[in-house]
């Protein structure tokens, strides 16, 4: 027979024959083997450590009463266990003893035995010991098992586990194309994750690959954290991804909520593909900020979707976004602009604002106001002059919502025509800016000649209301006269008037009194083509207030005529009782109007150039409304025959736009002939007639003004003989 021994065992065996050498030339005492554990070594086969040893006795006489395991498994080196049977002479004893996990060989172990008399502890004394028994674990963290990864983000990750005796670890790939260690780390620590960045260290193709780690402690435990290699897939190509909308297209306005967006296919397998993500956006430049709604779609073959409702009258922008399982994204090539309108159009016609206008502009500007979130167009339908049928006549592309839009159509013949406004929004909403056709008139030509053909022209006058009269026209789209009476002084209209019937040719005015106006009468049409009378200048006329309100009693009054008039036909006029005049001898002559004409058709009556004055009685306070003389231009010299050379001569003034005394102390008025002295009312509403010496021209010079048809009385001092005397207004 072969007989086999272990290390350790001939270890003892040794020790054995040596002690029974020394003991049997001793000749007595007890030996101790230990045998197993060796010392320093580690025990990984269970928590139960196998304590082997031996005791030899000297000879029959000696006996093994017991034996006790020491060891400091509690953290104090102490009695473990005592054993008083079974423990025979020579032959090695073994116990089990439970132990945990030791950081290192830290445990120490020991036997002693007893024979009775003495105890004697083992050869060698203690023993050092580390026990573990657990094997380390490892969690592979990342990638995950048939996972996918791009070279960017390719980073592997594990957690060992080995609470003990935590060594080395080492991580498997076959990235080189070789299966082979990676990376080997001598100092993990147990519980912490590790990581590998692969695309840091190298660059790998894109393709297929396995990992796993083998972690062991220094007790030599040694796992492979899965069974089964993983597998993970680098891919770093995003060009399959590449997807474009193709509906609905760009710029799209409809009434749809939930419209369908269709794409077309990646090109991406469905092994490698994660998702589409459709999105929705208000916001084109803050794309993200304004999202509304997303939707997934993971089946690679999957190119449609109806959206979820959206809001009404809005816009939108649609993107997608296609990524696969290694994380690598592409935006779809496009963005869709898409707006839902629901609302129509508001279309505001602003010229011709009115049915039936006119205008005089052959190309009209039609005005029309749009308002809507989308405006598309307008459409100008017009017909011809002689029928009502509309067709279109300009289209306008160009429509801005909130502002006047003009549509400026062809030429249009002077006629009259229909017409309508059309407008659609980009969702073909469309509204007419009219519930039905308007006409309008273009007519470019000015009313027919008008001329005024009153006859009271070029005089001076009391009435304040004369009647101004003019040719009828003949234009059929007639509008109105309009008559003004502008003062010649300072250009203003004093008075204006509209007369609407094209066959009345006549107006009461209504003027003011010591002025003098022009006139004229302007003939307009609906279309504003106008024709003023061209005579205006021919028309004066000087409206006078001396003796216009004629005062109970006496009135003394001013005259120049150009033609005779009879007293009789003064009085009719005024209204008077008694006409009477200072005649060219010096004599007052009167005519009694109430009582009989016996003196009113004597030749004593208003001659052109000798008497220039007249006084007239009324009972009552009357209007001399028709007091018209006749007269060729503004002011002019007024002669005086058969002068007073040394007293009182009475004069008529015959000028307009009144001067002062200051004005009229300028003795080369009267043929270098001295003033010694006026006399004429005051115009401050009262009826004195004073008497105003020269020296009294310097404190009443501004208080009194001379107009047309007043009267005064002038004092010569005699320095000449001759008995006619003219007061010149030249410059005046």
């Amino acid at each position: 027979m072969k007989i086999i021994f272990k290390k350790s065992q001939l270890k003892s065996l040794f020790l054995i024959v040596l002690f029974i050498s020394i003991f049997s030339i001793m000749g007595h005492g007890m030996t101790v083997i230990l045998n197993d554990p060796d010392n320093s070594t580690w025990w990984t086969d269970s928590s139960s450590v196998d304590h082997n040893w031996t005791v030899w006795t000297n000879g029959s006489t000696e006996s093994i009463e017991w034996c006790a395991l020491y060891n400091n498994k509690t953290g104090t080196f102490q009695l473990d266990a005592n054993y008083t049977s079974g423990i025979l002479n020579g032959t090695p004893f073994v116990r089990g003893t439970s132990y945990s996990d030791s950081v290192g060989k830290t445990y120490i172990w020991n036997v002693t035995c007893y024979n009775g008399t003495n105890r004697f502890e083992s050869v060698g004394n203690r023993r050092a010991l580390g026990v573990d028994v657990t094997t380390p674990t490892i969690t592979l963290d990342s990638p995950s098992d048939d996972s996918f990864t791009s070279e960017d983000t390719l980073r592997i990750k594990y957690t060992p586990t080995d609470v003990s005796n935590p060594e080395t670890c080492l991580l498997y790939t076959n990235l080189s194309g070789t299966w082979g260690i990676n990376q080997t780390n001598t100092s993990y620590t147990s519980g912490t994750q590790i990581f590998y960045n692969i695309s840091a260290n190298s660059t790998h193709a894109d393709g297929n690959y396995i990992w796993n780690v083998q972690c062991n402690d220094t007790a030599m435990n040694s796992a492979w954290a899965e069974d089964t290699n993983r597998t993970f897939t680098v891919d770093s190509n995003s060009t399959g991804l590449l997807v474009a909308i193709n509906s609905p297209i760009n710029n799209t306005v409809d009434s749809d909520t939930t419209p369908e967006i269709t794409w077309n296919i990646s090109s991406e397998s469905q092994a490698r593909f994660d998702e589409y993500l459709i999105i929705v956006s208000t916001n084109l430049t803050t794309f993200g900020a304004g999202i509304i709604q997303t939707q997934s779609i993971t089946t690679v073959s999957t190119v449609k979707i109806n959206l979820s409702e959206l809001p009404v009258n809005d816009q939108y922008y649609f993107k997608i976004t296609a990524t696969d399982k290694a994380g690598n994204t592409q935006n779809s090539t496009n963005i869709t602009w898409y707006a839902v309108d629901t609302a129509i159009p508001v279309v505001v016609l602003n010229f011709p604002s009115v049915n039936n206008s006119n205008t005089s502009d052959n190309t009209p500007e039609f005005n029309i106001t749009v308002t809507d979130d989308n405006p598309d167009t307008c459409v100008l339908l017009l017909s011809n002059i002689t029928g009502i049928s509309l067709s279109i006549n300009v289209t306008d592309t160009s429509i801005t919502s909130g502002v006047v839009n003009t549509i400026i159509p062809t030429t249009m013949a002077d006629g009259e025509y229909n017409f309508m406004i059309e407008c659609n929004d980009s969702n073909n909403n469309r509204v007419n800016a009219t519930s039905t056709p308007y006409e309008i008139t273009i007519d470019t030509t000015n009313p027919t000649d008008i001329y005024i053909n009153s006859t009271w022209h070029q005089t001076n006058t009391t009435d304040g209301t004369p009647r101004l009269s003019w040719n009828i026209t003949t234009d059929i789209n007639f509008q109105r006269y309009y008559i003004e009476a502008r003062n010649v002084s300072d250009g203003n209209i004093d008075y204006a008037v509209n007369v609407t019937s094209r066959t009345t040719t006549y107006a009461e005015l209504n003027l003011t009194f010591s002025q003098t106006y022009n006139f004229t009468v302007t003939a307009y049409d609906h279309a504003g083509n106008s024709f003023i009378t061209p005579n205006a200048t021919d028309t004066w006329l000087y409206l006078d207030d001396v003796c216009a309100n004629l005062q109970a009693g006496w009135n003394l009054c001013g005259l120049v005529a150009t033609i005779a008039r009879n007293l009789s036909v003064i009085g009719a006029e005024s209204g008077a009782s008694f006409v009477s005049i200072w005649n060219t001898s010096k004599e007052w002559k009167t005519c009694n109007v109430v009582v009989g004409t016996t003196n009113c058709n004597l030749s004593v009556g208003i001659t052109p150039t000798d008497t220039h004055h007249v006084w007239l009685y009324m009972d009552n306070a009357g209007l001399w409304e028709n007091r018209t003389w006749n007269a060729t231009s503004t002011s002019a010299n007024t002669t005086l025959n058969n002068v007073t050379t040394n007293g009182w001569n009475i004069f008529s003034m015959y000028i307009r736009n009144g001067l002062t005394f200051g004005q009229l102390n300028d003795t080369s008025r009267f043929s270098n002939i001295n003033v010694t002295g006026y006399s004429l009312p005051y115009n401050n509403a009262t009826l004195s007639t004073p008497y105003i010496t020269l020296d009294g021209f310097n404190t009443i010079n501004q208080r009194t003004k001379f107009n047309y048809g007043k009267a005064m009385w002038v004092f010569f001092n005699g320095s000449t003989n001759a008995s006619t005397h003219t007061f010149g207004t030249d410059g005046w």
